[in-house]
């Protein structure tokens, strides 16, 4: 069995919620996370890693580049966190198209590899609201993109909007999502510390997935790495 490179952004390393990688049966692992990463700085972190041609890499990444735009427009405090983030560094695709051009470097880099191309989760738990008919048309591209570089597609975003459907409460309301004071997100950082306290809060603001609308919870991530773990035992050997 290869090693498996489990590579993306704090959904993969799971701050705040729970990580996926944590549910993977597959040993050699390694686990990189990096919490607020886009496509672009996943590509730069990529070059650090000697290829190897046993391996399989699972790419989960994607969020931030829709996400991060979009949090600048709803606080001051958020515009000017996400903007000191962008003067350290923090490139954000300001498009689909330069997304995908970026995202196709990252295949190209690893081409001859197993790869599994994770598709961009829900943003927030309102499957019908704008911001996930974006996050759609991202990952209708990102499919084919995949399927062109011989890519593997996990589509976890699908899972999700069943799940979230099965979960609607009889009494309808507005799902909790990532609120506009940045302290908040570091208090869930703080109340996540373990799986219990995860269930209890994602429990209390009545989500099906994640904690906050797209941090995964334990169902989340469970069935995250599920998925990765099925296309990863058909793709092993081949």
């Amino acid at each position: 069995m290869g090693k498996l490179y489990c590579l993306g952004d704090s959904i993969t390393a799971g701050v705040p919620g729970a990580s996926w990688c944590r549910y993977l049966n597959h040993r050699p692992l390694v686990q990189d996370g990096k919490g607020g990463d886009t496509v672009s700085g996943l590509r730069q972190r990529l070059k650090a890693y000697n290829p190897d041609p046993g391996a399989t890499w699972v790419i989960e990444i994607g969020a931030n580049d829709i996400m991060l735009p979009f949090l600048k427009t709803i606080s001051a405090d958020w515009q000017a966190g996400v903007t000191t983030m962008e003067r350290k560094g923090l490139e954000i695709s300001p498009d689909r198209d330069s997304f995908l051009m970026i995202y196709q470097e990252v295949l190209q880099s690893l081409k001859g590899a197993r790869v599994l191309c994770v598709s961009i989760p829900c943003i927030g738990e309102d499957t019908s609201s704008s911001l996930n008919a974006q996050v759609d048309f991202y990952n209708q591209g990102l499919a084919e993109l995949c399927s062109q570089h011989g890519g593997n597609y996990v589509d976890f975003n699908g899972w999700q909007k069943s799940a979230i459907q099965e979960h609607a409460p009889s009494q309808p309301h507005e799902p909790y999502f990532i609120q506009a004071e940045r302290y908040h997100m570091l208090l869930d950082i703080i109340l996540c510390n373990g799986l219990r306290q995860t269930s209890r809060l994602s429990r209390r603001r009545q989500l099906a997935t994640t904690v906050d609308g797209v941090h995964l919870n334990h169902h989340g991530a469970q069935n995250l790495a599920r998925l990765v773990g099925e296309l990863t035992d058909s793709t092993e050997g081949k």
